[in-house]
């Protein structure tokens, strides 16, 4: 996910609340220290893990890398975006169109995720 405070509240408030209380532990890069280059522990982790959840709010290319790398290796990756950038709305980049088609789950409201990601990951990892 883009990192930045706006999305750090998001996944404190929704995505974080979702994963654990599904039974996993998140892993969120950003959230544990190393002294190694950022890209490696990344990568690292998406090895490691039993499925990865993106959020492609904010159209950065390094969650499109991470997820297709993930995808890649055979990890189930659940897709998120928050309706504004997936539409395309306020002058925001809109969702690519590689992936568009897929079944993302577009979010609106921190709430709204937390409830989506939850049913997702019912439905599809456990």
């Amino acid at each position: 996910m883009w990192f930045c405070d706006e999305m750090n509240h998001v996944y404190d408030n929704a995505i974080y609340p979702a994963i654990t209380e599904c039974g996993f532990e998140p892993f969120k890069v950003d959230n544990h220290q190393h002294n190694n280059d950022i890209t490696d522990v990344i990568i690292a982790g998406i090895r490691e893990c039993r499925f990865m959840v993106a959020d492609l709010s904010g159209y950065r290319g390094g969650v499109y890398y991470e997820a297709g790398f993930a995808r890649g290796l055979g990890k189930e990756v659940i897709l998120t975006c928050r309706k504004d950038y997936f539409d395309g709305t306020d002058g925001k980049e809109k969702v690519h169109f590689d992936v568009n088609h897929l079944n993302i789950i577009v979010w609106e409201n921190e709430e709204e995720l937390r409830v989506k990601l939850i049913n997702r990951i019912k439905a599809t990892i456990i």
